[in-house]
């Protein structure tokens, strides 16, 4: 399924547009990645592992935008990137039908709605998907608002990894493995 952007007013004076990423997005998002990855504690890649990694954006963006298997969304506010999702599903094989997300928000736009704009989106294609059947996340369990906007969306923690994310020497948080299975394929 093609996504279309479309405006969705999150805040009486904020417009942002939420649609799927262009190449020409490459250097907001990866301004708003790279600032995600330096202040967010929920964050796993480091800024310098995150600036490594968004070197590419255009390509992948490209390749993301061919493959009906995968989506990667954008809200945009003017030409800034103020948050991203990306949903991918397709392999190994008898993975197909898993959707693997991920999500970021730029923190001066956190608590207003961008998230639940872009996961609202996100499963909405997975439920008109033929393949997706489940949509898996993984979260830092002392994200608490992060963990309470996938509960609104149906989400349910099946596990829990212990001590799995080491923010700084000695300093270890859980990793808590969510998921929601698509209603319209129960």
């Amino acid at each position: 399924m093609a996504i279309v952007p479309t405006t969705a007013c999150v805040l009486a004076s904020r417009d942002l547009t939420i649609g799927p990423a262009t190449p020409s997005d490459a250097p907001y998002l990866r301004a708003m990645l790279l600032a995600t990855a330096e202040d967010s504690p929920g964050m796993v890649t480091t800024a310098h592992e995150m600036a490594e990694r968004t070197e590419a954006l255009p390509s992948l963006i490209a390749a993301y935008a061919t493959n009906p298997d995968r989506v990667w969304l954008v809200a945009r506010e003017g030409e800034q990137v103020v948050g991203e999702l990306s949903c991918r599903c397709g392999s190994p094989a008898r993975l197909a039908h898993v959707a693997r997300l991920g999500m970021s928000v730029a923190k001066p736009c956190r608590g207003i709605g961008v998230g639940n704009a872009l996961l609202t989106r996100a499963v909405d294609w997975a439920e008109t998907h033929p393949g997706v059947l489940r949509i898996t996340l993984a979260v830092v369990a002392d994200n608490a608002a992060a963990i309470a906007l996938y509960q609104r969306h149906g989400f349910v923690t099946e596990g829990t990894r212990v001590r799995q994310i080491q923010r700084s020497p000695g300093e270890f948080i859980d990793d808590l493995f969510m998921a929601r299975t698509m209603k319209s394929k129960a």
